[in-house]
């Protein structure tokens, strides 16, 4: 799913008169300072437990190339949530030359392309993972062969963009259509989990969820803001909203440092990396989540939004 809302937000608001200079430097100010961090963090709990990851593996893992490399020693060093990171960063580097070669294409070309490209990274990917485990996850981390679920998730964009700007006409979202795709795609990813599939194949065959689910919640916003403009009026927020944006926010500083709160408080307490599901283990994971979100809203205002604000100011006197 992430991917695929990765390639939609990011095509939805990429401003192409910025260039690619501004849309790179925002990225980073957005996703790097966090990941020093905790990189700096996790490494210093491996030198300090003896775990430490090799040279090669660790300074790869630094600039985001790990998931390039076919070894799991690579892939999941440092900060093992890390992997998703390297992914992110190709697909940041690709975001502005891939709109711009599809902005002199014509619209259907560029669907075509998009939803050719998902289809043949999923095909490849899949018959690689089904050669044996170790393959299964090489390829679930590889961002050549995971890229076609961001351009998925730009196909999704460029089509809400065309929505907004009237280019393209849909039927009216209602709320109760909302729920019920919602509870399609949930039945639909119950229905998954209970086939045995490599995790890659899971991630392809869920993909087509994400975009629908996506799409819909997306173009019901789309709606509820042209009708609000249309009469002069803001849309509506209440306390519902603001939260779930807020934690929208912090929700990156959580992704990165929710592992190393797992990892290191169950090998703590238990000295293993497993937890058992009774009571004991339930309050350990209440603990977890209450200490993983803590850290990440300290990890959001101490470091990365200050991070962030004084990358672009630097930036401005430069640019």
């Amino acid at each position: 799913m992430f991917f695929v809302l990765s390639g939609f937000v990011l095509t939805w608001s990429y401003k192409p008169a910025d260039g690619a200079k501004k849309f790179y430097l925002r990225r980073f100010a957005r996703v790097y300072p966090l990941h020093l961090f905790f990189f700096a963090l996790a490494l210093a709990i491996l030198v300090l437990t003896q775990e430490a990851p090799s040279v090669g593996a660790t300074l790869s893992n630094l600039v985001l190339l790990h998931t390039w490399v076919p070894n799991w020693d690579y892939i999941f060093s440092v900060n093992g949530v890390s992997w998703s990171l390297g992914c992110e960063a190709f697909f940041y580097a690709c975001t502005p030359l891939v709109l711009g070669w599809l902005s002199r294409r014509s619209p259907k070309a560029g669907y075509t392309v998009l939803a050719g490209w998902f289809l043949l990274t999923a095909a490849v990917a899949s018959a690689i993972a089904l050669t044996s485990n170790y393959a299964d996850v090489v390829v679930y981390a590889n961002p050549l062969l995971r890229s076609g679920e961001f351009a998925l998730g730009m196909l999704l964009g460029l089509l809400a963009l065309k929505v907004r700007d009237g280019d393209l006409a849909m039927p009216r979202i209602r709320t109760w259509q909302l729920w019920a795709v919602t509870a399609l795609a949930l039945a639909w990813i119950s229905g998954v989990s209970k086939v045995s599939l490599p995790q890659t194949i899971n991630g392809f065959v869920l993909d087509p969820v994400w975009f629908l689910l996506i799409g819909m919640f997306a173009l019901h916003d789309i709606q509820r803001a042209q009708s609000h403009h249309q009469v002069g009026e803001p849309v509506p927020g209440n306390w519902i909203r603001r939260s779930l944006v807020y934690f929208g926010e912090v929700s990156f500083a959580f992704y990165l440092v929710h592992e190393i709160v797992i990892f290191r408080f169950i090998k703590t307490s238990l000295g293993s990396d497993m937890i058992r599901m009774d009571a004991r283990g339930i309050l350990m994971m209440l603990i977890i989540l209450v200490i993983s979100i803590l850290a990440a809203i300290i990890a959001h205002h101490a470091i990365e939004r200050p991070a962030r604000i004084m990358i672009l100011k630097a930036s401005t006197r430069t640019l």
